[in-house]
């Protein structure tokens, strides 16, 4: 799930830190689900589809 959600960012043009300011968190979490050590919780990851402009199974 990381490196898919890694790679929508990127190719959103955005940075972690702008991903993370519009959920309300730190860079870090954003930094923690790419890399997989954790993963967003289904409401995070539902906002963060949004924010990326596609669908919560984008990241699957």
């Amino acid at each position: 799930m990381g490196e898919k959600i890694k790679a929508i960012r990127k190719s959103r043009g955005m940075t972690q830190k702008e991903v993370a300011d519009a959920l309300g968190l730190d860079q870090s979490a954003v930094a923690l689900w790419e890399i997989g050590r954790t993963e967003p919780s289904t409401h995070n990851l539902r906002r963060l589809a949004d924010i990326l402009g596609c669908s919560p199974a984008d990241f699957f």
